[in-house]
């Protein structure tokens, strides 16, 4: 997996925490979140043992993709399904073989490629793994009718600081500023329980007083005077008349 979208926004906030990236064998995703001195998140592909040990979330679904030989029929293919394969051989099992002695991480991925590039038969990768594998000898086509792979991020439940929750944030996209960014989730729900009281609280208050201002008003046209400031009836007539002589 290649982060570097979030690695670049960590480092454009977070200049004085720097950050780390270590690369592991999938049968290690986990481990390393469990040692002393390990990272403190870890980006993995799901399932893995023991999932109520770890905060999960999920990211993406990753596509299957076989890898052929260059000079196979099936290379040129836009897309493969499995029955298309099933008169073919699969190379490898790409789970890490316990017995095997620690090597280059990602290595494994390496080997399986460089049989398939001999002409052993096919293997299923991941999207991005077959991409970073690409050879020029081999080919890698989408494979319909595979299980897809769930990318996820994960912290031991066991561990918990700020700084993994302000990753966490940016993993989902808050912005710098936003209020949420390094909170923890219960403090981001009572956070979000006390703007929507705030908001009903203000929503009353507004109906409160427009309610009280229409009161007032019509209180107002009640009391006003009947025909305002009129002269008395029959001074114009007086006044017309005292001048007139006949």
């Amino acid at each position: 997996m290649t982060p570097t979208k979030w690695v670049r926004v960590w480092n454009e906030r977070h200049t004085n925490v720097p950050l780390e990236l270590v690369r592991v064998d999938e049968a290690q995703q986990t481990e390393i979140v469990g040692q002393d001195g390990g990272a403190d998140v870890v980006l993995l592909r799901l399932p893995i043992d023991d999932p109520d040990a770890f905060h999960l979330i999920s990211l993406y679904e990753e596509l299957p993709f076989v890898v052929l030989p260059k000079e196979h029929a099936f290379a040129e293919a836009a897309r493969l399904s499995l029955d298309d394969l099933a008169d073919e051989t699969l190379v490898a099992d790409l789970d890490y073989p316990e017995d095997m002695p620690e090597r280059e991480p990602g290595s494994h991925y390496s080997d399986v490629v460089e049989v398939v590039a001999a002409g052993s038969g096919y293997a299923v990768l991941p999207q991005s793994v077959a991409r970073l594998f690409a050879r020029k000898d081999v080919a890698a086509v989408p494979l319909d009718g595979a299980a897809s792979t769930t990318i996820a991020l994960a912290w031991p439940r066991s561990r918990a600081s700020d700084e993994i929750q302000t990753f966490v944030g940016i993993v989902r996209g808050r912005t710098a500023h936003s209020s949420r960014d390094g909170m923890s989730d219960a403090d981001r729900e009572a956070s979000a329980r006390k703007a929507a009281g705030k908001k009903e609280s203000d929503r009353k208050a507004a109906e409160k007083k427009a309610a009280e201002n229409n009161r007032k008003r019509a209180a107002s046209k009640k009391n006003a005077p009947l025909g305002g400031n009129r002269p008395h009836k029959g001074s114009a007539a007086r006044g017309r008349g005292k001048g007139r002589r006949r």
